[in-house]
């Protein structure tokens, strides 16, 4: 997967607690589009840790260990919970929305 150098998330919080992200987006533009929450792994590439997918198909990975992604279609918001914070869950992340491989980063 792409990414910008835009809207990148720092994500802080306590070790073993939990941290909850909320990405917004355009109801409109990216209501149908698939939802994709990224840790960013090298400067040109960003790795997918949970997806959504657009509010017809309910499958698709909403849950990859202690992350979780959750889209509420009607607010334009999908947001992100990652429980039991390690060291290693430090990093730079991005929240995007895509369709056809086309990549849109969100603001958190």
């Amino acid at each position: 997967e792409t990414f910008s150098r835009e809207n990148v998330t720092a994500v802080s919080g306590t070790l073993g607690q939990s941290v909850v992200i909320h990405c917004h987006y355009s109801h409109e533009r990216d209501f149908w589009k698939r939802k994709t929450w990224c840790r960013h792994v090298t400067d040109t590439s960003c790795e997918p840790i949970v997806s959504t997918w657009p509010f017809w198909l309910q499958f698709g990975r909403k849950r990859n260990g202690t992350t979780s992604i959750a889209d509420d279609v009607i607010k334009g918001m999908m947001t992100i919970n990652i429980t039991e914070l390690t060291r290693e869950d430090a990093g730079r992340y991005q929240c995007q929305t895509s369709r056809l491989g086309r990549v849109r980063t969100l603001k958190s």
